[in-house]
């Protein structure tokens, strides 16, 4: 057993019975490499991944490779999900060097932790040879890895820093024209057949739908709504859905939605449930509402903690074998289901003898609409789905006795507080309290045990123990979170909360030169270039969630300098907006919550709660709810008066005249 056989990473322990002397990463092993004037080794990866598993099998847990690697290096492991900070400057230098990106992550670095070379997956024989190379030149000539050192590191200050320097425009108007120019472009991304990104690998990228969603509801771009409709539906009914028990798979390898790979992760199926929920206001469709059931099931049923936060995610492989859990080859599921239920369920999901995927394996692929079953089958489309629940329910059974895949059982701070947002969306939606408690109960576990005496927000949480000081997405999605649960109960605690880490956020994360949040705090180890995490990926940028936090902050608590530094936030990216891309996705909703202007809606009174929860019934992105019976805020002031429930909507610090009725105000809101 290695060094990790202590670490809190479940990704970290899967590698302490390796025969590499593993380390975790720490500014002493650093001192130590300085000192023994070693080359670090930093293998990046996560739970889930079936690649690093692949990597693990073929080259860390052979003794051979282990040789190498303990005489050349001090090797250090990384669960990217822990530290994103580091997997960061690693992931930057990867696609430097070689445009590559992806996990397993190897990078080789100086000892003061430059690097000079990275991949990503290595077979044996290949990386064997790499270490040879890098371990003779360094040997020989280590001047040369020096010089290519210094030019990488120049890079990563290019990615890092250097894009945000003055160009000297200043003060640029983020009006709505701005906004509608800039996001008329979004088309040129998007595949209208089968939804998503014209490109696969496809992944769900929620911020880009929700987007969308601002956008038509803002530009009255009804092909904007088709596009995301259509995206949902596809994902909904494709291989990257699991039909047998919920929740979302982490991409799809192919355009069509069809095969995904396997791994389920919390941040995915947290995003995507609030974007159901938006698709289910604008349309009530009971497709979107039994999606977001059914996920939220998933999340409660494989991924919850008793008594705390949700797990991190699924692993895709078990047994060894990529998908095993979740495929099925033809005759299992005959042997399962009667011929009348086979009949249908293999129509449907296009089931055959020798797979929809690889070697006879099938993945449940909702090939065929319902009513063209029903026709083909001579079946009332009632008596289909019927058929079809009770085939998934008898599946799911004999799933169930199947090996599992292994679970990642740290509880993230960022991807928690997403969920608790998902939760809030789907009570607004659905308007069932269960999923109000359970963003409460969720918002409470992480402002409980996740802030520590010294007001610092941690990262993790296992083993009933918060570790790893939080980065800025850890703050940025905690207080986004606190304000969606505001909105939904008026529990002003929940604002203050949101108040006190905002200002944290402002004095220990906020660069005033480069008027951008750093990723990591002041107070943080600081790794070799600085990191302002600005992109819109798979999970929305820090800096972006942040700027629209001050927007909303600087509302609920009257602080202009909030909005100032929102303004100046969006100034600093203005180099981004020349164009539009998928990266600018949440900064693009921002931008229309600044050129728009946010409605304002106070509602007094002791139903202030319950008339607030059928107003967020509807779709209305830029409307930001005040309310409760007693006068706490500032917009508040005033406009309470005895025995009556009053609805004020306002915008740019004017209201229009109270009015009593949801009815009343929703006429006042379009």
């Amino acid at each position: 057993m290695n060094e990790l056989k202590n670490a809190l990473s479940p990704y970290l322990i899967q590698h302490a019975d390796n025969p590499v002397d593993w380390k975790e990463w720490s500014p002493e092993i650093m001192e130590r490499a300085k000192q023994e004037n070693k080359l670090l080794l930093i293998s990046i990866g996560y739970a889930a991944c079936h690649w690093c598993h692949v990597m693990e099998k073929e080259c860390f847990k052979d003794d051979e490779v282990a040789r190498v690697m303990n005489r050349y290096f001090i090797c250090i492991k990384v669960d990217r999900e822990e530290r994103p900070d580091i997997d960061k400057v690693y992931m930057d230098a990867a696609q430097i060097i070689n445009r590559q990106a992806g996990w397993p992550l190897n990078a080789f670095a100086l000892p003061d932790g430059s690097p000079f070379f990275a991949g990503t997956y290595f077979p044996k024989e290949s990386w064997l040879e790499v270490m040879e190379k890098i371990a003779e030149v360094y040997s020989h000539s280590p001047e040369k890895i020096q010089e290519t050192a210094d030019q990488i590191k120049q890079g990563l200050n290019s990615i890092n820093i250097d894009r945000f320097k003055s160009s000297g425009e200043k003060n640029l108007q983020f009006d709505f024209s701005r906004y509608q120019d800039i996001g008329e472009n979004w088309s040129n991304y998007v595949d209208f057949r089968f939804g998503g990104f014209k490109r696969a690998p496809k992944f769900p990228f929620p911020a880009f739908w929700s987007f969308l969603l601002q956008y038509q509801h803002l530009v009255n771009d009804q092909d904007a709504l088709l596009a995301t409709l259509n995206t949902l539906e596809q994902m909904s009914e494709g291989g990257i859905y699991d039909h047998l028990a919920g929740g979302f798979a982490r991409y799809s390898v192919d355009e069509y939605w069809k095969v995904p790979h396997f791994e389920k992760m919390l941040y995915d199926n947290a995003q995507l449930i609030s974007l159901l929920a938006s698709a289910y206001k604008i349309t009530h469709r009971d497709s979107y509402k039994k999606t977001i059931e059914q996920t939220i099931d998933f999340l409660d049923l494989e991924l919850k903690a008793e008594h705390q936060g949700y797990y991190s995610s699924l692993n895709a492989d078990s047994q060894g074998e990529e998908g095993k859990f979740y495929v099925w080859t033809k005759n299992e599921i005959q042997e399962v289901l009667n011929k009348h239920e086979y009949l249908i369920f293999k129509e449907y999901y296009q089931i055959s003898d020798n797979g929809n995927w690889e070697a006879g394996k099938n993945v449940l692929h909702a090939h065929k609409k319902l009513d063209q079953v029903a026709k083909n089958n001579n079946l009332p489309t009632n008596k289909v789905e019927q058929h079809l629940q009770q085939a998934r329910k008898k599946l799911k059974i004999a799933r169930d006795r199947r090996i599992r895949p292994s679970c990642d059982d740290k509880q993230l701070t960022a991807w928690n507080a997403l969920l608790a947002s998902g939760f809030v969306k789907a009570f607004e939606a659905l308007n069932e309290d269960k999923y109000k408690q359970k963003a409460i109960d969720l918002i409470d576990f992480l402002t409980n045990k996740m802030i520590n005496e010294e007001r610092q927000l941690m990262r993790s949480f296992k083993n009933d123990q918060a570790n790893i000081k939080g980065f800025l997405d850890d703050y940025a999605f905690l207080i986004k979170a606190l304000i969606d649960v505001y909105q939904i109960s008026f529990n002003i605690n929940y604002l203050h909360k949101a108040n006190k880490l905002t200002a944290y956020v402002v004095q220990e994360f906020y660069d005033d030169e480069v008027n951008l949040f750093k990723y990591q705090s002041k107070i943080t180890d600081q790794l070799i270039t600085e990191n302002y995490e600005v992109d819109d990926n798979v999970i929305p940028s820090s800096n972006a969630v942040m700027a629209e936090n001050l927007i909303d902050m600087a509302a609920y608590f009257n602080k202009s300098m909030y909005q100032e530094m929102a303004q100046n936030m969006l100034n600093a990216m203005k180099g981004e907006f020349k164009s539009f891309s998928p990266n600018i996705s949440q900064w693009m909703q921002v931008m229309g919550k600044r050129a728009h202007a946010p409605i304002d809606i106070a509602i007094t009174g002791k139903k202030s709660v319950k008339i607030a929860n059928n107003l967020q019934k509807n779709f209305f992105p830029l409307a930001r709810y005040y309310g409760g019976n007693d006068e706490n805020l500032t917009l508040l002031k005033g406009k309470r008066k005895a025995n009556k429930n009053l609805i004020y909507v306002c915008k740019n610090k004017t209201c229009l005249a109270p009015v009593a009725s949801i009815e009343e105000a929703i006429n006042q809101l379009k």
